[in-house]
């Protein structure tokens, strides 16, 4: 199954970002576990994500909205059970995308080799998907 995480970070973590983990446990545990992760007040946001995705165990990671890929460094660097990791972003100035991080062509190709850099010690885990989520969305697979 796969569980839309930041539905729950949104809300209990004050998380914007958006991550989706394949897991095998129930709605009920996944639900408990992030509860009891919450609650347990991590220093840091990537500490609560780490520990999420540790305890799961997903081995399939979705990050939607990748930026520099300082998260995807950590996850990748602390969860060594990921097998594959999707760092899913347009890396491109996008017309109707209103946002501070908006930010000139140019500058999004700096911005997309340094989340390369960051990752490329877990090339073999990792999987690019540069493009607007519905566009590219469907080369991750279901199930």
């Amino acid at each position: 199954m796969i569980y839309d995480i930041a539905r729950w970070t949104r809300h209990d973590l004050g998380d914007e970002r958006k991550c989706r983990v394949r897991t095998m446990r129930s709605d009920a545990e996944v639900e408990n576990l992030i509860l009891r992760v919450a609650g347990s007040k991590p220093a840091s946001r990537r500490e609560i994500w780490t520990q999420l995705i540790r305890e799961l165990p997903a081995r399939h990671v979705l990050e939607i909205g990748v930026w520099k890929g300082e998260h995807a460094e950590c996850i990748l660097r602390q969860c060594p059970q990921v097998s594959r990791y999707y760092l899913l972003d347009p890396w491109a100035h996008l017309s109707d995308w209103n946002k501070p991080y908006n930010v000139e062509q140019s500058r999004f190709e700096e911005i997309y080799g340094e989340a390369l850099e960051r990752t490329e010690f877990a090339a073999e885990r990792r999987i690019i998907l540069r493009g607007e989520t519905a566009d590219v969305i469907d080369a991750v697979p279901d199930g």
